[in-house]
């Protein structure tokens, strides 16, 4: 259970999820007519986020004025946890790059690179709004829309989604993901 201030202060924790560290308190179980418990006798009495959940842009915006371009380059390098002080220009426009499709509507990107390298990190930790898939089986309805449940795929509810290691992806009808891929 949760409390309803912690709910209003953190819509987030709802719908999308964040991290945070939360404060529980044990209560008395609700039960239903036969005296069976239907709720644990646990409630987050507070909550307090690790990360910005929503960002005022407005300020956001104002304050880069305030910064060079290659500070404001290591700030955005910086968000995703990472040290720019370690790359050079070159490897932080790349890492910037990657900023791309989360920004920009219908942008396909492609990385290709060896083990370790921070492809997937950089995704995993730069947004809620990105989905990772890493193997096992895609449907259409997982992506696109789930006519059974009526609820919109990832796609629809993601801003970036992410095949990683795309070899042990696995699609069951691959031409019908094709044609709505490419569409």
């Amino acid at each position: 259970m949760i409390s309803d201030e912690v709910v209003e202060k953190n819509e987030q924790l709802l719908s999308t999820g964040i991290w945070g560290l939360a404060t529980l308190r044990y209560c008395d179980p609700i039960v239903d007519s036969k005296g069976k418990p239907i709720t644990l006798p646990v409630i987050v009495e507070k909550f307090e986020p690790f990360h910005v959940a929503n960002v005022d842009l407005k300020e956001f915006i104002e304050k880069r004025e305030y910064f060079t371009l290659k500070e404001w380059m290591n700030v955005l390098i910086n968000t995703v946890g990472l040290n720019p002080e370690v790359y050079t220009e070159k490897q932080k426009l790349i890492l910037i790059s990657r900023f791309i499709p989360l920004v920009e509507n219908n942008v396909n990107l492609m990385e290709f690179g060896p083990r370790a390298t921070g492809k997937t990190y950089f995704y995993r930790n730069i947004s809620f709004y990105t989905r990772i898939i890493s193997g096992g089986v895609v449907t259409p309805a997982q992506l696109f829309y789930n006519i059974a449940r009526r609820t919109i795929g990832e796609i629809g509810l993601k801003d970036c989604i992410v095949f990683d290691e795309v070899a042990k992806v696995r699609f069951p009808h691959p031409e019908e993901m094709m044609g709505k891929l490419k569409d």
